[in-house]
């Protein structure tokens, strides 16, 4: 007996969010080699992702304008159009706040001092620099007096007993803000070191920033503007 099979519709599950965590990696790859020339596989392999992720988070970005693609027989070609595009369809979906953020009064003194003592503080943590205190060390251009941080503690009891053994002691108009981040794994994708100190990545940097009130996207621009005037041409290969 003859058996008609019926044809197979089109899935209709939806794309990965390409700025969810462990998808916004693809993101962060692109924005941190924006001049480079990507194919699908080699993208995925550089995120930690699988091809089938990478692939639906380039769709995704391709339909909100941030990557173009162009074929070359069945290969791909991926580049971000701009780091500054990406910033802006990513910043409707992020909000700083959705990090745990606690505010702490330290004897804090001259900011950049102070910064030269978290190392000791931290010892023994993940952490790593973000808002103006970060940018300052990049490429400065706003007055800051309060520092961000984000430290890899889950737990709040665990964050308020360091706090406690180092003398930190909870306040709303501290000058020390410690966030536990909503990105678990990927805030802490492309982390260096910027003068002996751990600063996020540009693309998180840039993030933070944003939407930040006190002069946040002032300094954002100021750093896509030296990046832009510092970035090698892209590689048409």
């Amino acid at each position: 007996m003859d058996v008609t099979v019926p044809a197979r519709t089109p899935s209709n599950r939806p794309l990965a969010n390409p700025f969810g965590d462990r998808a916004s990696l693809v993101a962060r790859v692109l924005a941190g080699d924006p001049g480079k020339i990507w194919g699908t596989r080699e993208l995925a392999v550089a995120a930690h992702v699988s091809t089938m992720t990478a692939s639906h988070v380039v769709r995704r970005l391709e339909q909100a304008n941030v990557v173009l693609v162009e074929k070359a027989g069945k290969a791909r070609r991926i580049y971000l159009k701009s780091v500054e595009s990406l910033i802006m369809a990513w910043s409707r979906y992020y909000d700083w706040s959705a990090n745990r953020l606690t505010t702490y009064s330290v004897p804090m003194g001259d900011p950049e001092r102070f910064l030269r003592r978290l190392p000791n503080a931290l010892s023994g943590y993940r952490w790593a620099l973000t808002m103006h205190a970060a940018a300052a060390l990049l490429a400065p251009i706003a007055t800051w007096s309060k520092v961000h941080v984000y430290v890899d503690i889950q737990e709040r009891e665990a964050l308020q007993s360091m706090a406690s053994a180092l003398g930190w002691a909870e306040a709303s108009d501290g000058r020390l803000v410690i966030a536990q981040p909503s990105y678990k794994e990927s805030v802490w994708f492309g982390v260096r070191q910027v003068d002996s100190l751990p600063v996020v990545s540009n693309v998180q940097l840039l993030l933070d920033l944003w939407d930040y009130p006190d002069r946040g996207r002032e300094q954002a621009l100021h750093l896509l503007n030296v990046q832009a005037r510092t970035a090698p041409s892209r590689n048409n290969g």
